[in-house]
């Protein structure tokens, strides 16, 4: 899979390259879903926090920090008793966070007066068809 132009672009520095792939292969295991093909290309390649001027958001990493995908995911799962294959993307901003559905590749913002329910549901719409189009949208200008 090809990380889209716009991304590539916005985390050229240095400091956003991966140096440690064997921990991203056993931090996907951890989160003990399938995630889409491109999340995995991501992830392999460049290591965060990123911030997002767009959306306002700041992603987190995998795997590294104490506030990583991983963690995240973990801890939304127990709470809210969200199912394995909802992948939290963020820390909480504005009352809500970015979750990743892994088995239909649908980014969603989910806020906790009632998204965090509709999600469980099933009824909550996604902000983002495919992993790729929410990478394109927060790394816009």
């Amino acid at each position: 899979m090809r990380i889209p132009q716009i991304v590539e672009t916005a985390l050229a520095s240095l400091a956003y390259r991966r140096s440690n792939a064997e921990k991203v292969k056993s931090a996907l295991a951890d989160l003990e879903t399938t995630v889409p093909g491109m999340f995995v290309t991501f992830y392999e390649q460049f290591q965060g926090p990123f911030g997002g001027r767009a959306l306002g958001f700041a992603m987190a990493d995998l795997c590294e920090l104490k506030e990583n995908v991983v963690a995240l995911s973990k801890a939304c799962r127990e709470t809210y008793n969200w199912p394995k294959r909802y992948v939290v993307l963020s820390e909480l901003f504005g009352g809500a966070v970015l979750v990743l559905d892994g088995d239909t590749d649908s980014v969603f913002v989910v806020d906790f007066e009632g998204g965090d329910e509709q999600l469980s549901a099933g009824t909550l719409p996604p902000r983002w068809n495919s992993f790729e189009q929410f990478l394109q949208a927060f790394f816009a200008d």
